[in-house]
């Protein structure tokens, strides 16, 4: 996947990915797997983290029905990756964890 990932990016296009790589069933962020991160490594791509709340009222965790309700999307700065800087990924981590926190938070 992360070989397939990187052929696209090669092209122009740009991954999105979701790094918890699952659903979780409280408010809180889960652990962040680290796919994205050497992707993002492997890439040289900025990570741009996006906080999005309001999906637990759309799809709670014990339906797969949508509900209509309001989610809110907020993007946060680019963090800058170092194309290759593999020794760098519990901090692009650190970071990433950081920016999800502040910006999933309810207004």
């Amino acid at each position: 996947m992360l070989t397939e990932t990187l052929e696209l990016v090669r092209r122009g296009r740009a991954p999105l990915v979701f790094p918890e790589e699952t659903y979780g069933s409280g408010d809180g962020l889960l652990p962040l797997k680290r796919g994205a991160f050497l992707l993002a490594i492997r890439s040289g791509l900025a990570i741009v983290p996006v906080g999005i709340t309001g999906t637990g009222r759309a799809l709670p965790p014990e339906t797969r029905l949508i509900r209509p309700t309001r989610v809110r999307v907020r993007f946060g700065e680019p963090i800058p990756v170092v194309a290759g800087q593999v020794s760098a990924r519990r901090e692009l981590e650190r970071a990433t964890r950081a920016a999800l926190s502040r910006l999933s938070r309810e207004p």
